[in-house]
């Protein structure tokens, strides 16, 4: 995804269910966003996340554990860059 942009969006920039990647967003913005995002459910992988502004939440890459499916990461091998 290239040049996306977003207002008040919910996870704005997610990847969904074992993603494969490569997968990139490259220079994209949410405005307002109203969720965090990220990868959703479990266990995307190779996403890049190259000079994206994310004003009114945050990238989450996190281990879900329990919560949910019980999907332990959400995510790997993943590389948020900032230019």
């Amino acid at each position: 995804m290239q040049r996306c942009r977003s207002e008040r969006g919910r996870r704005d920039f997610t990847t969904g269910f074992t993603a494969a990647g490569p997968n990139v967003f490259l220079h994209c913005t949410a405005r307002e966003a109203l969720d965090w995002s990220g990868p959703a459910e479990s266990w995307a992988s190779g996403v890049l996340y190259d000079n994206v502004v994310i004003r009114g939440n945050a990238l989450r890459l996190l281990n879900r554990g329990v919560d949910g499916q019980g999907a332990g990461w959400a995510g790997g091998q993943f590389a948020p860059l900032e230019l």
